[in-house]
């Protein structure tokens, strides 16, 4: 192990990752201490973690990183800087080197990471991580620039620290995570799902309101942004396909927003509609 153990915790969240773990944990082994959260897989992520890494455990959560997941991982770490990874991210040497200066220097309390997405074995741009230079949340932190409490469900934590003591490392391929997403669109329409309920909830538990008009523009309105101002046009096939799925996320948690802004939950459609059939057979007569 190299001086950044002693001072950065990478912590891995995992859930049925079997076939790409191993990749996550080999971009830091020997170089910092990688900590594995199993979210109790049913295949064997375990086993093959424990193979490169004896820091793992397991907790049960939702599937999303909520203030309760992320105050875990605070917990777990016995160090103050936190490197939060994802499973298909591949972390060039260039990048981890810069890592290694920035949080060894002493001079800063969070990285601004930077990546580029990959679908079906290509890179894209339409996530527009390369182009987005301010700096509002990041991956890599001290825990005390962190507030828990204004966390965001599939966001990025918010940073309260001084944005002077925020490193900011070049935007070339050598210095940019390469973030393999889901390996087809059955899986990203499952994790859509999820997270857009758990985030809609969240905001409406906030207090946050949506006009009808902002439900009808949402899906057109960010499928622009990503095809067109995100440049996911001219990434063919691949790029069009992260545009629409990133777009009809961003159109589901806004359409869930408005049925619990409107009193159309489940349970409520249920009884209404329940009322109507009702109604419409003892007019025919049955």
């Amino acid at each position: 192990m190299t001086d950044l153990a002693s001072k950065l915790t990478v912590i891995l969240p995992v859930y049925n990752e079997a076939h790409r773990v191993e990749y996550a944990i080999r971009n830091f082994r020997g170089k910092a201490s990688v900590l594995v959260i199993d979210n109790y897989s049913e295949d064997n992520t375990v086993a093959i973690a424990r193979r490169f890494t004896d820091r793992v455990v397991q907790r049960k959560n939702a599937g999303f990183a909520s203030r309760e997941d992320y105050e875990f991982m605070f917990s777990q770490a016995n160090t103050e800087w936190i490197l939060i990874q994802y499973a298909g991210h591949y972390y060039p040497p260039r990048l981890v080197e810069v890592i290694e200066r920035a949080v060894l220097s002493g001079n800063y309390d969070a990285v601004c990471l930077s990546g580029i997405a990959c679908q079906y074995g290509r890179r894209t741009n339409v996530y527009g991580w390369n182009f987005r230079r301010k700096f509002s949340t990041t991956r890599l932190f001290k825990k005390s620039v962190i507030d828990l409490a204004q966390s965001r469900i599939h966001h990025e934590l918010p940073f309260v620290g001084d944005l002077s003591r925020v490193y900011f490392p070049p935007l070339d391929t050598d210095h940019l995570i390469a973030n393999y997403r889901d390996d087809d669109i059955a899986l990203m329409n499952r994790k859509t799902i999820t997270y857009s309920e758990a985030e809609a909830l969240q905001l409406h538990a906030a207090g946050r309101r949506i006009s009808s008009w902002r439900v009808v523009i949402s899906f057109p309105l960010h499928l622009c942004k990503r095809l067109f101002w995100r440049l996911g046009i001219l990434e063919g096939v691949p790029g069009v396909i992260i545009a629409i799925s990133e777009a009809y996320r961003y159109f589901c948690v806004d359409a869930r927003l408005w049925e619990l802004e409107t009193g159309r939950d489940s349970a409520t459609m249920k009884q209404r509609n329940g009322v109507l059939r009702a109604a419409l057979l003892r007019a025919d007569g049955r």
